[in-house]
């Protein structure tokens, strides 16, 4: 299945599924360097740790209200 944009990008279900995606990453990442310290891996966990962190301090600002539905 090909990757695609979501409609709202920033809207606070996508930002979990960025975190959770990132968080399994991170995770795969571990179980290498536990095998390999290598510098290079040390290096995308610390970029993917500061990714992680700023998707979090995007999900700490109020939401936007969703748009009201016209009464019938």
């Amino acid at each position: 299945m090909p990757f695609t944009e979501p409609v709202k990008p920033n809207e606070p279900l996508e930002m979990v599924r960025r975190i959770a995606r990132i968080a399994q990453m991170l995770l795969d990442m571990r179980s290498e360097y536990e095998r390999r310290q290598r510098p290079d891996l040390l290096l995308q966990i610390q970029v993917r740790a500061k990714e992680l962190y700023e998707l979090s301090q995007t999900l700490d600002k109020p939401a936007e209200a969703p748009p009201e539905q016209p009464s019938s």
